[in-house]
Formats: C-alpha cells, structure tokens, sequence
C-alpha cells in the first residue's frame, strides 16, 4: 500500500489501495482528524451565533456526503452548504433561541437557589428543555437534505417524530451528551461537534432514505 501522508494530522490524502481494504487504523485516524476539522470550523462559523443553522446543517451534509459517502470535497461542501442554508437556518433559530430563552429566564431563579437537590419547578423545565432538543436534532439536518419550508417543515417534523420516536429520541440524547460535554470541558468543542453529528447519521440516515423515495425534493446524490 503506498500512502501520501501530509498535514499536521497526516491525513491520508491517496491511496492506491483499494478504501475498503485500508488499514483500520489509518483509516480511523482520517476520519477523525477530518471530524476534527470539520468542528474546529464549525465553531468558528457559530461564532457569529445567526450562523448556528446554517453551520449546523453544512456539518451534518459534509459528514454524510464527504465523510461517509465519499464525494465532494470537505470545505468545499461545508461553506457552499453554509451559504444555501442560512436563511433557513436563521428562521430555525429564532424558534429555537425563543423557545430557550424563555426556559432559561424561569430556570435562572431555580438555579440561584439551587442547595443541590433539584425541585420541581427545575425537574419541569430540565423536561421541557429535552423535549425542545428533540426537534433539534433533527430539524437542521433535514434541511439540508430537503426543500421544505414554513409549514411544510413543521408537517414535516411532526410526520418524523410520529414514525421514528427511537431514532430522534437518540439523536436528542446525543445532542444533550454533546451540549453538556461541551459545557463542562470547553476544550472537547475540538471535536464533539463533527463526533456528535456523525453518531447521529447513523440514526437518521435510514429515516431520511425511508422518506426519500416519496419526496421529489429530494437531493439524489443520497440515494445513489
């Protein structure tokens, strides 16, 4: 097998050997060193913090379309899905950042007093919270594979959390591991966002493929 390797991470850049038959390890190393990247520039592009939809849906298509399918290439598919999911995403987010703030403003009073055990009152909005994270999980990747808007989305979501309430079950408990891993150790941001979305692929790519065949807005590379 002769390899190139280059980058500070030596990723594997060619290959003459057949992908399949790469080395385990070497092909781990790739895959998340590139998983690395991909959360360094996400983070990056949520800086500005109306990019988090759009910078969200660009990482769950990359990861899917570069990462496990093997074509386009990885910034190149991140910044073009980022600049056509914008929009979308911002709307997205002014849902979700409403729906939080206000959980967060009554949660505040809850945790100034917190004396480490948790009350009711924070037991029902810590309730709340992972029910917002359900629609969450999902609803930016699927804007990245498909075209609905407005109403048609919110059918949408309704429609994906009614057939498949295990696999967007584990896509919110992903999320929440994630968010508080994040919380608690800054320094894991390297990569728990690309680690996060790519365990979460796994579960939804089956709904988004079962849903594919009766959309023709579907994008077809992903069928392929």
């Amino acid at each position: 097998m002769a390899c190139v390797l280059s980058g500070p991470l030596f990723f594997i850049e060619s290959c003459k050997m057949n992908p399949d038959k790469l080395n385990p390890l070497y092909a781990f190393l790739n895959l998340l060193g590139q998983l690395i990247l991909l959360s360094i520039c996400y983070v990056v592009c949520c800086l500005p913090v109306i990019t988090v939809g759009g910078a969200t849906a660009a990482l769950y298509y990359t990861v899917v379309k570069v990462l496990r399918r093997g074509q386009d290439s990885l910034f190149g598919a991140f910044f073009r899905e980022l600049r056509g999911n914008f929009l979308q995403g911002l709307r997205i987010n002014l849902v979700f950042l409403c729906y939080f703030g206000v959980l967060a403003y009554f949660a505040i009073p809850h945790l100034t007093a917190f004396r480490g055990q948790t009350d009711a009152g924070l037991s029902v909005l810590i309730g709340l919270a992972f029910l917002g994270l359900l629609p969450l999980s999902f609803l930016y990747p699927a804007i990245s594979r498909f075209y609905y808007r407005g109403t048609a989305l919110f059918r949408f979501a309704l429609m994906i959390l009614g057939r498949h309430p295990l696999q967007i079950f584990g896509c919110a408990l992903l999320l929440a591991a994630g968010l508080l891993l994040a919380l608690s150790n800054p320094v894991s941001l390297l990569f728990v966002p690309g680690v996060v979305c790519y365990l979460q692929s796994l579960l939804l790519e089956p709904v988004f493929r079962a849903h594919s065949s009766q959309d023709s807005g579907y994008d077809l590379w992903y069928g392929d």
